[in-house]
């Protein structure tokens, strides 16, 4: 009897190893994936800054935008090595899951639009404007219908 209950805590010992294993690894793909969350801390690093947050679910501001959860926008002053190195970065980084549904780029005018979906609804959308001396970036959150994309495309 103490054989098997040795064998049982072996077994139930793997298995919960095997657990945690494929839970870390799980954690560290998902956050080593978002490459727009690092294109935020980037950004709020850079000098001069300026960081904005709003919560749309708050009492005071509910229903202001129909579907919108959450905007987040950052905007930086930055100089020519940082505008190319930035460049350099948008347009070769893979953002999925996020969707590129536009990107143009005109002189020293560099813009990228990202959303992350699922078939019916729109989760995220993300604008990425970079400048010669400027960078914003702007990622609205919510639940957004998938045909107010479709109209916009029409009008």
């Amino acid at each position: 009897m103490c054989i098997r209950d040795s064998n049982k805590y072996i077994t139930m010992k793997s298995r919960i190893f095997l657990l945690i294993i494929v839970l870390l690894s799980t954690l560290q793909i998902s956050f080593a994936n978002n490459k727009i969350d690092n294109l935020f801390k980037k950004t709020k690093e850079l000098p001069n800054a300026e960081y904005y947050t709003e919560d749309f679910k708050k009492p005071q501001v509910k229903g202001v935008v129909d579907g919108v959860k959450a905007i987040e926008v950052v905007e930086a002053d930055i100089d020519n090595a940082t505008y190319l190195a930035l460049k350099k970065e948008i347009e070769e980084v893979d953002f999925k899951p996020y969707e590129t549904i536009l990107t143009t780029s005109e002189d020293d005018e560099f813009v990228k639009i990202l959303i992350k979906s699922t078939p019916k609804k729109i989760k995220e959308v993300v604008v990425i404007s970079l400048y010669s001396d400027e960078i914003n970036v702007v990622r609205c959150k919510g639940n957004l219908k998938s045909d107010m994309l479709e109209k916009s495309k029409t009008n």
